[in-house]
């Protein structure tokens, strides 16, 4: 039994064909600017004085071995927030408060930028009384372990403690905190 190729099948079959002759893809350097997120020395504020172990060697929180961590993990985090964050009540008040920042290889946090999103993730901002309250409070979590050993292609961590990017996340349903991330 023959196979019969429609017309809409060999003219696509001719397009692609066409289109990848003579076409090479040309690998373009790697420039740390494009990673999303990461830090701007040109964020730094005045008389800042917060320094990290390499600059040119910060990582996202997850290339490691031993990821960074918060002592007593993500149940002290939350412990301490929800303990010590006085709610605004203000039903228009609701989406995502998203604080990054650096734990450098001593376990010091620093270089703070501040996301704010409504819960159709907008960028909008919410009340100074909400976002510098959590700001505070987030630059009082103190208890940082630092990340050790970058994980390379091959799978070998290589035990060096390294600077990295962290980040929490507060959900906000009517000016209260109702989840922290991750």
């Amino acid at each position: 039994m023959k196979k019969i190729l429609f017309p809409s099948s060999i003219a696509l079959l001719i397009l692609l064909i066409g289109a990848s002759c003579g076409k090479t893809v040309e690998e373009q350097p790697f420039d740390s600017k494009w990673k999303v997120g990461d830090f701007d020395p040109a964020w730094k504020e005045a008389g800042d004085t917060y320094e990290v172990c390499d600059e040119a060697k910060i990582f996202q929180y997850y290339n490691f071995a031993k990821n960074t961590q918060y002592k007593g993990d993500r149940k002290a985090i939350k412990q301490y927030i929800l303990a010590n964050y006085k709610p605004i009540e203000d039903k228009s008040q609701n989406g995502y408060l998203t604080i990054r920042f650096v734990v450098n290889c001593e376990g010091e946090p620093g270089w703070y930028k501040v996301y704010e999103v409504d819960k159709d993730f907008q960028k909008t901002p919410f009340k100074t009384e909400i976002s510098e309250q959590l700001i505070r409070l987030t630059k009082d979590l103190k208890d940082w372990i630092p990340a050790k050993g970058l994980l390379r292609m091959e799978g070998k961590d290589d035990g060096v403690i390294y600077d990295s990017y962290v980040y929490l996340s507060y959900k906000i349903k009517d000016g209260q905190v109702v989840e922290i991330l991750p």
